[in-house]
Formats: structure tokens, C-alpha cells, sequence
């Protein structure tokens, strides 16, 4: 199928110039090791699956892990009082965790997912230079 029989033809990409990567005679090199690394240690740092502290007490402190956040976050009205404004306050604050925690995690998963992406992506390169020199 052409595209003329399917509506406008695709923009013309202007490629921005100076563009390091694009020159042929530009000399670049990316140290793969420590492109690895780096995602290796993002996922590391961030710990995403860490341990809970064993108390749950909202006075721990620290980085905190994605798996301290759910525990430690979790405030209701059962923690706030049984007093009327303090059930309401403590309301308004479980409805704020569900939200912020379900798209705390979302963010986790993005930042986890990226970090195996880089580590692939690194991988594949390598593997293609070993394939194209054998």
C-alpha cells in the first residue's frame, strides 16, 4: 500500500546538526561496563523490593524501600483517634495513600523496567559486536 492511498505522505525529519553520534568521522565511545553498571546500581540503590523494618513504628528512619513505603505510608483512622475529626482526618489520609501509593509503584515498575532496558540494551550491543566479528 502507498501512502498516497492511505492520506498525506510522511514529514520530512530534519536530522539537528552537530550531533555527536551522527558525525562519521566523530570519535565516541561508551564504556559498556559502565553503562551495566550504572543501571545494575540504579535498581540496587533504589531497592525496591527491600526488607520492612520489623516494628512498622513511624518513627523508623532511613532511604526507606518501596516495600517500607507500603507499611510505613498505610495511616487511617485507626492511627489518628477515634475522636470524629480525627476518624475524618485520618479518612482523607488513606484515600491520599491509595492514590499516591498506586502511582508510587507505577513509578517503581517504570524505574525497574528501565534500568533491565539499559542493561539490555548494553547486552545486545555486545553481543552484535561479538556476532559481526566472528
Amino acid at each position: 500500500m502507498k501512502h498516497e492511498d492511505v492520506g498525506s505522505p510522511p514529514p520530512k525529519v530534519e536530522l539537528t546538526p552537530k550531533w555527536d553520534g551522527l558525525d562519521p568521522d566523530a570519535e565516541v565511545y561508551l564504556d559498556h561496563d559502565s553503562v551495566r553498571a550504572a543501571g545494575r546500581g540504579l535498581r540496587k540503590e533504589l531497592d525496591f523490593e527491600g526488607a520492612a523494618p520489623a516494628n512498622g513504628s513511624a518513627t523508623w528512619t532511613g532511604t526507606g524501600t518501596f516495600t517500607q513505603f507500603g507499611i510505613l505510608g498505610k495511616v487511617g483512622p485507626r492511627e489518628t483517634g477515634a475522636w470524629e475529626t480525627a476518624t475524618y482526618f485520618g479518612e482523607n489520609i488513606a484515600q491520599g495513600y491509595e492514590v499516591m501509593f498506586a502511582k508510587y509503584k507505577e513509578l517503581v515498575g517504570k524505574i525497574e523496567a528501565m534500568g533491565i532496558a539499559i542493561e539490555k540494551a548494553v547486552d545486545n550491543t555486545d553481543q552484535g559486536h561479538k556476532d559481526s566479528s566472528a
